[in-house]
């Protein structure tokens, strides 16, 4: 091992000794299960589970116990129950399965088990019942921390996203241009602070809190820098904003998703497919941004009008004969007041409803087929 892996290891280790968060309900939950250990006879008790029992005491005072682990006691004191006592608590375990399964494999499992079994039969049955209640809340407990967690980076990024289009006020403009580089410094190392103290707790928070300052001491940096240097042409274009109503729309959706607690379906799936939807964040986003921009370009083409949809004008047929991506794209625009916000709306409506922008290509992919068609 070399010197810098024994540094790691070493640094690791420092930081695992962070302070605990203790779970209070985990606290009580495992006090109720200690209580019914300490009735069952320990003459009747394996060493084996008298070792498991004293593991969980010791994880339990360091504050390092885990449910997995109370949910595995719990199985273990229910095979050392009287049987009275078992055929007792029989009725709140099925009712529990029943509660989390679908009525086609409650079903299936009342034909395959034996409603008036006793003894080993139906213990061993309410363990099985505990064991798959154990694996669902387990996962569920997975999934509400994967949403959590995904929930919080999303509301960061939507905060970043309305905290710029701030910026674009004349006021916040001149005061940025005016500001010397030492407040920016000073926002990039707080921001740094915010992340790494974030990283160090284990608080997803902090993290995200550290980033967002990051993020905006860079576009303020950015913003300063074009006020000061770009002459009068100004940062926020109609096509900037444009791009940021798209993706403000698809980080509404994704927040909108993502704050609806999942229900149904396998919970293991669930959560497979919610650590992958959490990688692809910056993908809603993007592609609103794309599909407000292709639906600029639909409005400044005409092949949308109405009163719902704004009116855009376009520069002229310039002398040369030949007119620039650029200029087209910065010369264009809604022709007035009204029509800017009904084209902002609509920006937006494209980056939350996924299949606005393909329904409408669909629309006027038909009405030029059927034109076709009727010059022919």
């Amino acid at each position: 091992m070399t010197k810098l892996d024994s540094f790691l290891e070493k640094f690791k280790a420092f930081r695992r000794l962070r302070l605990p968060r203790r779970d209070q309900v985990l606290d009580d939950y495992y006090t109720q299960l200690h209580v019914e250990y300490e009735r069952l006879d320990p003459e009747k008790l394996p060493d084996s589970v008298k070792r498991f029992a004293a593991e969980a005491k010791a994880l339990h005072e360091k504050d390092r116990l885990t449910w997995a682990t109370a949910f595995a006691f719990q199985r273990m004191i229910l095979m050392f129950l009287p049987d009275a006592e078992v055929a007792a608590r029989a009725w709140y375990l099925r009712d529990r399965y029943r509660s989390i399964v679908t009525k086609d494999q409650y079903a299936l499992y009342e034909k395959t088990h034996d409603p008036d079994a006793k003894g080993d039969v139906l213990r061993n049955d309410m363990a099985s019942l505990l064991l798959a209640l154990t694996e669902y809340y387990a996962v569920r407990q997975g999934i509400e921390v994967e949403r959590t967690g995904f929930s919080h980076r999303v509301q960061v990024m939507t905060g970043v996203l309305l905290l710029i289009l701030g910026l674009s006020y004349p006021v916040i403009g001149r005061l940025l241009t005016n500001l010397k580089g030492i407040p920016i410094v000073a926002a990039l190392f707080l921001g740094a602070m915010v992340f790494v103290t974030g990283w160090w707790t284990g608080n997803g928070g902090w993290k995200n809190s550290g980033v967002a300052i990051l993020a905006l001491a860079l576009v303020g940096s950015l913003v300063a820098i074009i006020n000061r240097y770009g002459g009068d042409s100004p940062f926020f274009t109609t096509l900037v904003m444009v791009i940021i109503a798209g993706l403000l729309g698809g980080a509404f959706s994704m927040l909108q998703r993502v704050q609806s607690p999942i229900q149904d379906g396998d919970p293991l799936s669930n959560l497979l497919a919610l650590r992958t939807a959490k990688r692809e964040i910056l993908l809603s986003p993007i592609l609103g941004a794309v599909g407000a921009l292709v639906l600029y370009c639909v409005f400044d083409a005409g092949l949308l009008k109405g009163d719902l949809f704004p009116t855009m004008y376009t520069v002229p047929k310039p002398a040369q004969g030949s007119l620039s991506f650029e200029k087209y794209l910065f010369a264009a625009g809604p022709s007035a007041g009204i029509d800017h916000a009904k084209l902002l709306v609509w920006s937006f409506l494209a980056g939350f409803s996924e299949r606005l922008l393909p329904d409408a290509l669909d629309r006027l992919t038909k009405q030029a087929s059927s034109n076709n068609t009727a010059k022919k």
